[in-house]
């Protein structure tokens, strides 16, 4: 085939291109390594790619819904998607319509939805058990009578369903679960201000367990950690900052995909 693309069973890569589209924002690190994989993945493959980085938009899922059938229409062979929220699905679900050949798969949030839309994979974690094990890791590392979980995106069903699993292993176990808490905005003195307000006590806050969703607060949970030291605290993703954190000891652990 690399000798002759046009021979049976062959085909040109150079011919071959595929579409993406996902949640990630250009100011969350943790797709930093997605971005970067899936462009080098296009390269080693000699496919073409088109795949854009939104901003932090607030109508960011109206925008992938509709970048989805932009490329839907555009002839690509293939997409993968993430799926993390109703219009998103209702878009990759009109893309089927369209295009009832072309390949979909997703990544990262929404197995249960691409289960339901019989896309051809999904690449992920089940978001809810990955939560309920680090309910787990939390209480096999440290020794806590309270714990809460931090969501930096309260939209993103992904980030609700591993606050769900954390939540449900804590309350299994008997120890006193806060719930799930939001910032008002992604800026350290806010991230901080919420965990403050829920926990409502001032002191080392030894005892008291912190899941963060993701990477976005994890400047100001170092922040908190440095007000309330005996604050035990996992989190969900990984990056340099992070790998930091666990050789310091300020983070227990991290969760990846």
């Amino acid at each position: 085939c690399e000798e002759d693309p046009s021979a049976p069973g062959c085909f040109d890569r150079n011919n071959i291109t595929i579409g993406g589209v996902v949640h990630g924002t250009g100011n969350d690190r943790y797709w930093d390594m997605v971005f970067s994989a899936a462009k080098q993945s296009a390269i080693d493959t000699g496919v073409a790619l088109k795949l854009d980085r939104f901003g932090p938009e607030e109508n960011l899922y109206e925008k992938m819904g509709s970048k989805i059938i932009s490329l839907c229409k555009s002839g690509i062979a293939g997409l993968f998607v993430t799926l993390p929220d109703e219009g998103v699905i209702d878009a990759v679900r009109s893309c089927q319509e369209l295009n009832p050949n072309l390949q979909i798969l997703s990544i990262n949030a929404g197995f249960q939805n691409s289960k339901e839309l019989n896309l051809v994979h999904h690449i992920g974690m089940i978001e809810d058990d990955a939560g309920y094990q680090a309910g787990i890791k939390m209480v096999e590392m440290a020794t806590i009578n309270k714990a809460l979980c931090l969501n930096h995106d309260p939209g993103l069903n992904a980030t609700i369903d591993r606050c769900k699993g954390f939540g449900r292993y804590i309350n299994d176990m008997g120890i006193e679960y806060l719930g799930q808490i939001t910032a008002q905005e992604d800026s350290s003195a806010s991230y901080v201000s919420a965990v403050e307000r829920a926990v409502g006590e001032p002191g080392d806050w030894d005892g008291y367990g912190l899941l963060l969703t993701g990477l976005m607060p994890l400047p100001a949970a170092l922040e908190l950690k440095k007000l309330h030291e005996n604050l035990a605290m996992g989190a969900f993703d990984t990056d340099s900052l992070l790998y930091e954190a666990l050789d310091t000891g300020d983070i227990l652990f991290g969760v990846d995909q």
